[in-house]
């Protein structure tokens, strides 16, 4: 039931990062901006490894009922991504 369970994740996290990078590739295209497939895919995984990140320390610093480490975490760590990504299309 483990592998079951760590192949399924796995295949969600893959499958949402290459289905959200198409996405993002449609409307780059409609919308006539220059960014390829793999500048996209590089971005979106710079993204998402922050998330990955936040939940890899949260699961093993988090400590009681309170949710304040993994939210500052999350805002922090987020948030520094997120900054980054908009200086890099600058």
């Amino acid at each position: 039931e483990d592998g079951t369970l760590i192949g399924t994740s796995f295949l969600i996290s893959f499958g949402y990062w290459i289905g959200s990078s198409f996405a993002i590739s449609s409307v780059s295209f409609v919308c006539n901006t220059h960014l390829n497939l793999i500048q996209i895919l590089c971005l979106n995984g710079y993204a998402l490894f922050s998330h990955c990140l936040v939940l890899f320390l949260a699961t093993f610093i988090h400590t009681g009922h309170d949710h304040l480490l993994f939210y500052g975490l999350w805002c922090i760590v987020g948030g520094l991504a997120a900054i980054r990504m908009v200086y890099l299309q600058n």
